[in-house]
Order: C-alpha cells, then structure tokens, then sequence
C-alpha cells in the first residue's frame, strides 16, 4: 500500500494545509499514521486521487512512492522538516513585512505629532508675547494717566491757595479801610464836639444838620446785609448751561426758557448773582455748582459731583470768577476722579 504525507499532497495539489484538511473531511477520508514515525500523517494515493478528481485538480509530477515496506524513515522526516521550515519562513517574511508597514506608520505619526506640538509652542509664546505687550501698555496707560492726575490735583490745588491768598488779602484791606474810616468818623465827631462846647450857642439847624449827617454816616457805615434768596420762588428744575458746538454755550432758565445772554458777559453774572444753585455741562465733564441761599456776592460758588456714592466738590470762587475757563477746569478734574 503506498502512503503519501499530507506535506507532499499538498504540493501536489498546489493548496494549503487547511483547505486539504477541509476536503478530506468533505471526501470522509481519515489520515493515517506513518507506520515508522507516527508524527507524520499520510493518506494513500488512491485517497489522494479521489480528492483530486473531486475538486478537479491535477497533480504533479508523482513522488516516488513509499511503501510500508522498503520506505526509509530519515527522508520523510527530511521532507516534513523542510515543508515546516519552509512554512516558519513564509510566515516570517510575512509578519516582517506587516511590521515594516506598522512601523512606517508609526514614524508617520510621530511627525505629525512632533509638527502639531511645534505649532502649539509656537502659539503659546505668541499668545505670552502679546499678553506681555498687553500688560506693559496697561501699566504704561495706567502711569501716564495717574501723573495726569496727579499734576492736575496739584494745579487745582495751587489756584484753590491762590484764590483763598486774594480772598484772605482782600478781607484785610476791607477791614483795614473800615477801621482807617471808624478812627477818621471818631476824629471828626471829637472835633465837632469841641467845637460845640467852645461856641455853646448852637442852633436847631444846626443840630438837625448833625443829626442828619449822622445818620447818613452810620447808615454808611453799617454792613450791607446778606442777599437771601427765598427758596420757594425757584423750581425744582435747576438752570442749564450746556456746551453745544465750537465753542457756544446754551443758556436755559426753567422759568424763562431759552436766555439769550453769553458766558462771560455782564448779563451772564447778574444772571448768576440771582441764582442759588445751577447745572453745567461742559466739553470734557459735568457737575452742580451751589453757593447756598442765604449768601452775598462775595459767597464763593462751589462745583459738586457724586462719583461711586463719594461726594467731590471743587471751589469755584465768587460770583465775578465763574467763567466758562474755571467751569471747564473743574469739570475735567471730577472727570479725571471718575
């Protein structure tokens, strides 16, 4: 009986392993062992021609038959040997190739991913040069506008000394003249009242006359009572003064409407002297200005402004030094406060 092994049907038969394990179970055809090495599987070589002609394939060229007999046992195992070494290899070059291929992608990732980091660095010190740009322009605005401040403070500051150096000075000539007057008056009367005694005729027109004069005198002499201004004739709706364009300034009296006196002008302190309290809309801010109603010509006039639940006010001096230049000046500096 000749025996084939199932290494040599499957390279007659040009097939793998597994497709003639799959027809033999198809054919029913059980392997039997070699009967010198167990390890080999073998078929005969009728089996062998039945799956053959069952799945239409021809064979190749025949291998010289082994029979049980006279079938040396160190050639088959030659044979199984090199099919399994042969078998080892192919899937070796395989496995080889597929991981050259994995490989080849993995080096493709990692340049992608060296790539993106680069852009994401490249970014991230972008992104930390124009916060630091950002940073130093705030800091830079933040200097230059605190000295801004700080030099306006100190010019109000200095007009505020100078003002109340004038006023200071001014009240001391008053007082000065007033007393130079009282010494001159007293002088006067002594004199008269020698004289009266050293005549002792006097007339009634004469007397009269004294008495007149002095009256006149002491009528002078007696301080100018304060102006009040009585706080149920004004509205509630205080007057307006509002910047329009180049320069011109619009008058508005909630009695009156519309008046047509300028800044700066002698309509426009008489029209002050009348007032208690108005508001001011100027170029760069705006405010309230007060000077209280029981007050004279010479009560200074005061700008106020609330800023975040604080109260600022800026002296503004009498009624003959509000101009539209002081108004302006005052409503730049509670603006700067804001």
């Amino acid at each position: 009986m000749t025996l084939i092994s199932l290494a040599d049907c499957c390279r007659r038969l040009y097939i793998d392993p597994k497709t003639l394990h799959h027809w033999l179970s198809l054919a029913q055809i059980s392997v039997q062992p070699h009967p010198l090495d167990a390890r080999l599987k073998c078929v005969t070589q009728q089996q062998l021609e039945q799956v053959a002609a069952a799945h239409h394939r021809a064979l190749s060229v025949s291998v010289p038959p082994q029979t049980s007999a006279d079938a040396s046992p160190t050639n088959g195992m030659c044979a199984s040997v090199l099919s399994d070494f042969v078998a080892q290899t192919m899937r070796l070059t395989e496995q080889l190739a597929s991981l050259q291929t994995h490989v080849a992608t993995l080096q493709n990732q990692l340049t992608r991913l060296s790539e993106q980091t680069h852009l994401e660095q490249a970014g991230r010190a972008s992104a930390s040069q124009a916060s630091g740009e950002k940073s130093q322009k705030s800091s830079q605005e933040k200097s230059e506008e605190s000295s801004q401040q700080k030099s306006q403070k100190s010019s109000q500051e200095k007009s505020e000394e100078s003002s109340q150096q004038k006023s200071q000075k001014s009240s001391q000539e008053k007082s000065e003249e007033s007393s130079q007057q009282k010494s001159q008056k007293s002088s006067q009367e002594k004199s008269r009242q020698s004289s009266q005694q050293k005549s002792q005729q006097p007339s009634q027109e004469e007397s009269e006359e004294s008495s007149q004069q002095k009256s006149q005198e002491e009528a002078t002499d007696a301080p100018t009572p304060s102006v009040s201004i009585d706080r149920r004739k004004h509205p509630r709706v205080l007057p307006l003064v509002e910047y329009v364009t180049q320069g011109t300034y619009v008058v508005i009296s909630p009695e009156l409407g519309r008046l047509e006196c300028s800044p700066d002008s002698p309509e426009w302190f008489t029209w002050l002297s009348t007032l208690p309290s108005f508001r001011f809309v100027g170029q760069h801010g705006h405010f309230t200005a007060f000077r209280g109603y029981q007050c004279s010509s010479s009560t200074p006039w005061w700008a106020h402004r609330q800023i975040r639940n604080h109260s600022h006010k800026r002296r503004l001096g009498p009624t003959d030094q509000v101009t539209v230049a002081s108004l302006e000046l005052a409503a730049t500096s509670l603006q700067a406060l804001v």
